[in-house]
């Protein structure tokens, strides 16, 4: 699946952290109180390759449902917004608008999402000018995730990918991500994701592209250790340090990969 497989070339990388803060809450999940529940308001990402590169994602809300996300760089000439639709304190929408050298934005992508009986991500399907893909999610007794996907491009055969696994901890955090390419096993810490408080998000979300264009896997906790491994037997892994806030949340992460190149995440709260 492409959109899934957006955060691959991340994972294969791998991650570990070195905290700066003692801060430790033993989280297990859920939306902190409204009365101390702080959102996300901006994320800044160097280019870990060319650090004068940066990728900006800003937020707005309602409430603690996420209105909009606006995705840019300070190196091209076009921005990405996309419009969160919700039903049941979920996010069953998602409408994506581009705009090129400050011209009017136009609809470039509209994701949607169904869930079970049970609150679970079922379906998903993704529509752009060129294409869509239609993806399933079945739970499996091991407690895996299987997603199915296949693609119809403009005037071509439906194209079906070979399935990929995922494996979440019982916190929600994916700890495996495995497929034809390869395998990846994350571990994460009890610090709360910067994502931890926003209402009726999905895992697909996050992994896919619309929520941030930075190194972040999961909704509630940081991941601190990841190992990859490919089909021809080639392994790799990453660095992520973290400096927290008083309240647990991270503000500024430097993921270091295993060629040296460094990026830094810069995190904004709304209090």
């Amino acid at each position: 699946m492409k959109n899934l497989l957006l955060i691959t070339a991340i994972l294969l990388m791998g991650c570990s952290s070195n905290d700066s803060s003692t801060y430790n809450d033993n989280d297990s999940g859920g939306v902190d109180s409204p009365n101390d529940a702080p959102l996300v308001l901006s994320i800044l990402s160097t280019d870990s390759e060319n650090s004068s590169y940066i990728y900006s994602d800003i937020y707005t809300y309602d409430g603690n449902k996420l209105e909009s996300v606006t995705q840019s760089d300070n190196q091209s000439n076009s921005i990405s917004i996309y419009y969160f639709v919700y039903t049941n304190n979920k996010v069953i929408r998602i409408d994506g608008y581009t705009s090129y050298n400050a011209s009017e934005p136009t609809k470039t992508k509209e994701v949607n999402y169904s869930y079970d009986s049970q609150g679970r991500l079922a379906s998903m399907v993704r529509t752009d000018p060129y294409e869509t893909e239609t993806g399933t999610f079945t739970y499996n007794a091991n407690g895996s995730v299987t997603y199915n996907s296949s693609y119809k491009e403009n005037n071509s055969p439906i194209s079906t990918e070979n399935p990929i696994s995922l494996q979440f901890d019982s916190k929600d955090n994916l700890i495996s991500f495995s497929d034809d390419e390869g395998t990846r096993v994350l571990a994460y810490d009890n610090y709360k994701s910067p994502f931890k408080n926003v209402v009726g998000l999905n895992f697909h979300i996050l992994l896919s592209g619309e929520l941030t264009s930075s190194e972040i896997f999961s909704l509630n906790n940081n991941c601190t250790s990841a190992s990859s491994s490919n089909a021809q037997g080639e392994t790799s892994s990453n660095t992520y340090s973290y400096d927290y806030n008083q309240e647990g949340y991270p503000r500024q992460i430097i993921a270091k990969d295993s060629d040296g190149y460094e990026s830094t995440i810069t995190i904004q709260y709304s209090n």
